[in-house]
């Protein structure tokens, strides 16, 4: 038999959520709120290995205050304090998240070869998501530059609804105007959503 799988619900919710509606918006909100799920859980490993470099270091000694001072600067810069929610940088947990979970040379074969000339010719145009070459998998630095797309795209679409940004500023999504364009960027984070759900799914 093949094997059985148990999903995270907290997750297939959101997915059949984003599924559903007819709303490009609320596809991509729905999608990017899996992402977040992980990024609790991967920022704290990456907290852990940086601590770790730090205390295996040879020259490391408990008896000097700057290597003691060095820890506490680490874990400082990784969290911020009295926030409510995830204490860390939301940018660098996506671009963890997407180094851990996926693999680009799937992600090129699973999403139509026009999305991913679209990515790699045209930026978002109301959130300024650069464009990216996801066939360049050589690249050390796609998963940073994917999450940079997807992070300022989402960022338009939640302060649309918020007054932290001035209407004259850059980063505003419309819903009427820029539809068409979100639409466009609901493959790959429909691709990323479903690859975490499976990749930390639990075998029955």
């Amino acid at each position: 038999m093949a094997p059985r799988l148990y999903f995270n619900k907290d997750l297939t919710e959101q997915y059949y959520m984003a599924l559903s509606s007819n709303d490009v918006y609320v596809k991509y909100l729905c999608y990017y709120h899996i992402f977040k799920f992980f990024f609790e859980e991967v920022y704290q490993e990456e907290l852990f290995n940086s601590v770790k470099q730090i205390i295996l270091n040879p020259s490391f000694s408990l008896k000097k205050n700057k290597d003691i001072a060095k820890i506490v600067d680490t874990v400082n810069k990784k969290n911020k304090q009295n926030k409510q929610g995830f204490q860390g940088n939301e940018l660098e947990a996506l671009e963890l998240t997407l180094e851990k979970y996926i693999d680009y040379s799937d992600l090129i074969s699973s999403i139509d070869h026009d999305y991913i000339q679209h990515y790699k010719n045209f930026p978002v145009p109301f959130s300024s998501g650069d464009a990216i070459d996801l066939t360049d998998i050589s690249n050390t630095k796609l998963s940073k530059k994917l999450a940079g797309r997807i992070y300022k795209t989402r960022n338009s679409l939640v302060h649309s609804k918020s007054n932290e940004f001035k209407l004259k500023e850059k980063g505003i999504y419309r819903p009427f105007a820029d539809k068409n364009d979100l639409e466009k960027e609901i493959p790959i984070m429909k691709y990323i959503a479903e690859v975490l759900i499976i990749k930390t799914a639990k075998e029955l």
